[in-house]
């Protein structure tokens, strides 16, 4: 029995040596977890569903993938103080990978995998 536990906080400390920090998002591809996914990354993301012109959106390119529980944070609105909207979060509203995504302006957001079409361009 000792053994075991000793076996698995070696893994969680080999898993937590070799994730990466993009932003405040934890990218689980370099433990190669996520492996359909993490196959994504390099790519742009384009929204999967809604309209044709919402589709044709670059949103960024995917430089990981995070694992987010439900109810976990994966995102904040910016406040706007002139129309009197606070700062507001977004959690997760299901256990689920997101890709990280980067849109060039320094702030990496998530969007669920499932919501992103993947494309080289």
């Amino acid at each position: 029995m000792r053994v075991l536990v000793v076996l698995m906080a070696l893994c969680a400390l080999v898993a937590t040596a070799s994730a990466e920090t993009i932003g405040p998002w934890t990218n689980t591809c370099p433990n190669r977890v996520a492996s359909e996914y993490c196959d994504q990354v390099g790519k742009y993301a384009y929204n999967a569903y809604g309209i044709p012109a919402m589709r044709a959106v670059k949103l960024g390119r995917i430089v990981g993938v995070s694992w987010r529980p439900k109810g976990s944070l994966v995102g904040h609105a910016p406040a706007i103080p002139e129309a009197g909207i606070p700062k507001q979060i977004r959690l997760s509203p299901r256990n689920a990978y997101y890709y990280i995504i980067d849109d060039g302006g320094g702030d990496p957001f998530l969007r669920m995998a499932w919501e992103i079409d993947a494309k080289h361009d």
